[in-house]
C-alpha cells in the first residue's frame, strides 16, 4: 500500500495512474473511508501495483512432475507478460529434458507413451541469479527418491525468494524441505490425508482451494493452480488484469479461496481410499473403478 494526499493526485502524470489500483477516492464513498482503515483524514489509499511487483519467475521440475500444474499458471504468466515485464527460468535436476512420466518403477500397467518433457533454462547447481517467484509444481515424483536433490534446492534457495507458489503436493515438497513447519497449507485432496501424515509439522487445511500464509501460497489439486495463480496476479498486478486474464483464457476462476468442491467429494474418497502408501495411486483407482461399477 502507498498513501498519496489528495491534493498530489493531480500531479500524477498518465503513467503513474496507469499503474495503481484505487480503492477509494471519495471520502463519502461507502467501501472503507480513510478513517476507518485508520489511515490520517485527507489521505487515498492506493495499491501501487507495478511498483515493486515480481519479475524474475522460476519453476521448479523435477521427473514425474504433474503437467497442468505447471503448464497451467504458467500460461496464465503468459497472458501477463503481455503488459507486465515476466523473466521466466525453468529450473531442472539437469540440462537435459524433465519429464512427465513417472520415475516410479512398475507404475504403468499400460506400454502409452502419453508423456511430455520440457527442456529447462537452468540446473538446480546453476540457476538463475534472481528469483522473485518460485513456482513448485506437484506429481507422482513427490514421492519417489529422486526427489530429494529437488528439495534440497528448495532449502538452499527459498530464504532468498520473495513467493513461493506450490501446486498440488508440490506442498509436500515444500513440507519436506521445513518450510511449511507450523504454517497453513494444502495439497490435493486425494492425498490430502497420506500427505498430512507425512508432514505432521504442517497445519494442514483441506477445505480451501488454495492457503496463503506469510510469502508461501499452497494450491490444492492440479487445476486448482490456476485459481491459486489468478489470485496471486489479483494481488500483485490488480484485479483488473487478473479478471482480464481469467477472461481470455475462458476459465472459470474459482475467486472464493475457500469454497473447495473437491474438500468433502465422495468421488475423491472413492477414488483415494484404496491408496494406502505413496506408490498405490493404481490400487486407489482400481478401487474406485470397482465401486463405480457397482453403484
Amino acid at each position: 500500500m502507498v498513501l498519496i494526499p489528495r491534493p498530489a493526485l493531480s500531479k500524477l502524470d498518465q503513467q503513474d495512474k496507469s499503474r495503481i489500483e484505487f480503492l477509494c477516492i471519495d471520502p463519502l464513498c461507502n467501501f472503507k473511508n480513510d478513517i476507518e482503515l485508520g489511515y490520517p483524514l485527507g489521505t487515498v489509499v492506493i495499491m501501487a501495483a507495478n511498483a515493486s511487483a515480481p519479475v524474475h519467475y522460476a519453476v521448479l521440475l523435477f521427473p514425474g512432475f504433474q503437467a497442468l500444474d505447471a503448464f497451467g499458471p504458467l500460461d496464465i504468466l503468459n497472458i501477463v507478460a503481455l503488459e507486465q515485464e515476466i523473466q521466466l527460468s525453468i529450473i531442472g535436476p539437469t540440462m537435459d529434458p524433465v519429464s512427465t512420466k513417472s520415475p516410479i518403477p512398475n507404475f504403468y500397467t499400460t506400454t502409452s507413451t502419453s508423456h511430455q518433457s520440457v527442456v529447462p533454462t537452468h540446473t538446480y547447481d546453476a540457476p538463475p541469479e534472481n528469483i522473485d517467484v518460485m513456482i513448485v509444481p506437484g506429481g507422482f515424483g513427490t514421492r519417489h527418491e529422486t526427489i530429494k536433490p529437488t528439495v534440497q534446492f528448495l532449502i538452499e534457495r527459498y530464504p532468498r525468494i520473495r513467493y513461493l507458489l506450490t501446486v498440488c503436493t508440490g506442498s509436500y515438497v515444500a513440507a519436506q524441505a521445513g518450510i511449511l513447519d507450523g504454517k497453513k497449507a494444502t495439497t490435493n485432496k486425494i492425498r490430502f490425508d497420506l500427505v498430512a501424515a507425512k508432514a505432521p509439522h504442517v497445519n494442514w487445511v483441506r477445505q480451501a482451494r488454495w492457503v496463503v500464509d506469510g510469502n508461501i501460497w499452497t494450491s490444492s489439486g492440479v487445476s486448482a493452480g490456476m485459481d491459486e495463480m489468478l489470485a496471486f496476479v489479483q494481488e500483485v498486478y490488480g484485479r483488473k488484469l487478473a479478471v482480464k486474464v481469467a477472461t481470455i483464457l475462458e476459465y472459470n476462476w474459482h475467486e472464493d479461496s475457500t469454497t473447495d468442491p473437491f474438500a468433502n467429494s465422495p468421488l475423491v474418497e472413492m477414488y483415494g481410499a484404496g491408496a494406502a502408501d505413496w506408490y498405490d495411486f493404481r490400487a486407489a483407482t482400481a478401487i474406485g473403478k470397482d465401486r463405480a461399477s457397482s453403484q
